[in-house]
């Protein structure tokens, strides 16, 4: 199975009217499937489109979805982050990061999760640090 490719699922996102961009809607998803394996592809689309989708998109989200679910439970370590690449100014991926981790955290929200300061330290300590990626800002004026 081959990695999705960013910009063009963007696009589609984007002439779907969908809800939210792809960072933050893979962050959704793989949330989801990690907090329960029962997530369906409808479950997912409701949460990404306001009125449903069709056409490009629909064969688009559904190829997204099987990768992502295919890549996280075959156990390879091939997952990967659907955010943009080097070529992308550094403001706007970390916007995307920033994006991806908030997805993430509602995601795994849609289970019923123990509150945080009674997760195991390690799976805690990680919803913490994602919880603060999803304040990141980069200061333009580093000339980063």
């Amino acid at each position: 199975m081959s990695e999705p490719e960013f910009h063009e699922i963007e696009r589609r996102l984007a002439a779907s009217r969908a809800l939210t961009d792809l960072p933050e809607a893979h962050g959704t998803l793989a949330g989801a499937l990690c907090a329960t394996h029962a997530v369906s592809l409808q479950d997912w689309l409701r949460e990404v489109f306001a009125d449903g989708v069709a056409g490009e998109a629909e064969s688009t989200m559904l190829a997204l979805f099987e990768w992502t679910r295919h890549v996280l439970t075959a156990g390879q370590l091939e997952f990967r982050l659907l955010l943009p690449g080097d070529e992308t100014p550094v403001t706007e991926r970390a916007t995307a990061l920033g994006q991806w981790c908030q997805g993430f955290l509602y995601g795994l929200g849609t289970s019923p999760i123990p509150d945080i300061e009674h997760l195991p330290a390690e799976i805690g300590e990680v919803v913490r640090d994602l919880t603060a990626i999803t304040q990141v800002s980069v200061d333009e004026s580093d000339g980063a």
